[in-house]
């Protein structure tokens, strides 16, 4: 056997086994489903041809295609039953192969590019390597055709796509160079997909770890989850092979991985503020994608950074809180303006805008109702990891945390159709951290709507400090703060009325001229109020929401683990500087403009823009 022939049966046989030991049930994030079996096929028009009687291949829906339910049953059910059955069954072989033999004489197409040419193909091949040898002579050849339209060898528009989208069609054409014995494609789509692993440009991995798609827009969660799992396969099946990346590639991954999306999960999920549009979809912030992208990256002989990777996913896979070691507890993002806190079993996430980046986006009938998640201003917390886990369909998008907004209907917040594409239209934005303190601020304007907000995380704890809020429009509607909203737990308050408990948090407020707010409602609503395409089946749950209406022009409070005080005094509000004490003397402090700060007989003066961390 040449070398080239040696290279591609060992990769073909990595990739097949993932395959069969369930990567693509993690791939589409579904547990088992006792309900999928091969009964269910009913015999189609076509000779030797089985259907779901139950799907609507005739659905046209551009996002959750109706259509696609088919092979993404086949390919649960082959995961739940394994090779051994298949291989034992005839019938069970039939039917399954019957399927597959379906999907290729009626070749379903959706008026949306992506599952034509990535979507369809990615799963298919899937199939086609997992059922190779046991496929007749006219089933491989339909299935090489159905790829070829998903792959470099015929498609010389791939390889100038960026980010996700790019590792997907390069993925697609690499399982075609498996089934079709191509060792140049194979090289070609190894090197194509190293060539992607860089930092700085407008999509993919930035250099501080966080990841961009749909141009300089922040996905860490979304795109950044499939581009984390399909390169980390490629990474295992490729390695000890002359088509393996470069130490230096992959040490650019481990970065997205280990210094990016690490810090922005909690307990096996995802700040919900970096999944993107995404949040509209069920199960959206749950992070097991990126779980089993990590255990490919370990099964990596001599692989950098081992040790991180290992507890990484060992931390994980028992639901622990991310690692507390040096930087990973507090980490400014400066290109996507985020700040994450992972200290004393607590995470906190806060997202602000930054200029020449866009936020949230309305894209394939998702994400109508998120003009809130435009602009900055956005807090995550979580103790548990599920606080924000389905919330979609119940949610009130007027109330967004951390934002200061008005408490728009749904009808109001859909008619907005002109803000995915609108970057800060200021530049008055910036961070940053010391040890496992941080500072984040922004000056949000939106709406005829502007104020000058600042965020000091520290100990697990977040203060919150907004002033200078100015309304254009008050004709409008009366402004509202949110401090959170998200799935009901108990809720009880403090004696004096100033702090709320719920959950595994506290709320306080800190301004004494402002009054908290706080309350437990029972919601209906379903996923399509904010994905078109969903079904319009009900949904109803009880949400959390705490929040302060805007009777000033400040604001000030704060969000510690339950019971625990605020652990800081505000000693400045103003539109010049917001700055806190905390309970050890630390001043944590950001300064608007060039100003003078004296707090205890202490003095620091400070430039505009410039954040200050100092301890007693």
């Amino acid at each position: 056997m040449t070398q080239d022939m040696q290279v591609l049966a060992l990769v073909k046989e990595r990739y097949t086994q993932l395959l069969w030991q369930g990567c693509v049930r993690e791939y589409i994030n579904i547990g088992y489903d006792d309900s999928l079996t091969t009964e269910r096929l009913v015999p189609g028009e076509e000779p030797g041809t089985y259907y779901w009687s139950d799907i609507d291949y005739a659905d046209m829906s551009r996002s959750c295609w109706g259509s696609a339910d088919h092979y993404n049953r086949v390919l649960r059910m082959l995961c739940q039953d394994g090779r051994e059955r298949i291989e034992s069954d005839a019938d069970y072989r039939e039917r399954v192969l019957g399927s597959i033999r379906y999907w290729l004489v009626k070749d379903p197409i959706n008026p949306n590019w992506w599952h034509n040419d990535i979507g369809t193909p990615n799963h298919m091949t899937a199939l086609g390597l997992m059922l190779w040898d046991l496929m007749p002579e006219d089933m491989r050849e339909g299935m090489a055709a159905l790829a070829a339209r998903g792959s470099m060898k015929t498609r010389t528009d791939i390889p100038k796509w960026t980010g996700a989208n790019l590792i997907w069609g390069v993925s697609n054409s690499l399982r075609h160079a498996l089934m079709t014995d191509d060792m140049e494609l194979l090289y070609a789509a190894a090197k194509r997909a190293e060539d992607e692993i860089y930092a700085g440009h407008t999509e993919g991995i930035q250099e501080d770890g966080s990841f961009c798609q749909h141009g300089p827009r922040w996905y860490s969660g979304g795109y950044g989850s499939n581009f984390t799992f399909d390169l980390s396969q490629l990474a295992y099946v490729l390695s000890g092979t002359p088509c393996a990346f470069s130490e230096e590639k992959i040490n650019i991954l481990l970065t997205h991985v280990l210094d990016g999306q690490h810090n922005m999960m909690h307990h096996g999920y995802f700040d919900y503020n970096g999944v993107g549009r995404e949040f509209t979809r069920r199960r959206a912030v749950h992070s097991r994608i990126i779980h089993f992208g990590v255990d490919l990256l370990c099964r990596i002989e001599g692989i950098a950074r081992r040790d991180e990777l290992i507890a990484f996913r060992d931390d994980n896979a028992r639901g622990a809180v991310v690692c507390e070691q040096g930087n990973r507890a507090t980490r400014h993002y400066p290109k996507v303006s985020y700040l994450a806190h992972n200290l004393n079993g607590t995470h906190i996430g806060v997202k602000c805008h930054a200029p020449g980046q866009y936020d949230m986006e309305v894209c394939n009938a998702e994400g109508h109702l998120c003009y809130n998640m435009s602009y900055g201003t956005r807090t995550c917390f979580m103790r548990r990891g599920d606080e924000y886990l389905d919330v979609n369909p119940i949610y009130d998008f007027a109330h967004m945390p951390g934002t200061t907004a008005r408490l728009e209907t749904d009808d109001q917040l859909k008619v907005r159709m002109d803000w995915w594409c609108v970057p800060l239209p200021n530049d008055h934005t910036g961070g940053m951290t010391r040890g496992d303190r941080g500072i984040i601020f922004e000056r949000p304007e939106h709406d005829g709507i502007t104020a000058i907000v600042s965020f000091f995380a520290f100990d697990g704890k977040l203060v919150a400090l907004g002033t200078d809020i100015r309304d254009e429009a008050p004709e409008k509607g009366a402004l509202t703060t949110t401090l959170d909203q998200c799935r009901a737990r108990e809720m009880q308050w403090s004696e004096d009325g100033q702090s709320v408990h719920h959950g595994e948090f506290t709320y306080h407020n800190l301004d004494e001229n402002t009054h908290l707010c706080a309350e437990i409602t029972h919601r209906t609503g379903s996923w399509k109020r904010n994905s078109y395409e969903e079904p319009l089946t009900r949904e109803e749950g009880d949400l959390f929401c705490a929040y302060i209406p805007a009777e000033q022009d400040s604001y000030a409070y704060a969000v510690t683990p339950r019971g625990e005080g605020a652990g800081a005094r505000v000693v400045s509000n103003t539109s010049a500087c917001q700055a806190i004490l905390l309970d050890d003397g630390t001043l944590m402090a950001v300064f608007h403009e060039e100003s003078t700060l004296t707090v205890d007989g202490r003095t620091v003066t400070g430039s505009a823009k410039e954040c200050v961390i100092l301890e007693a």
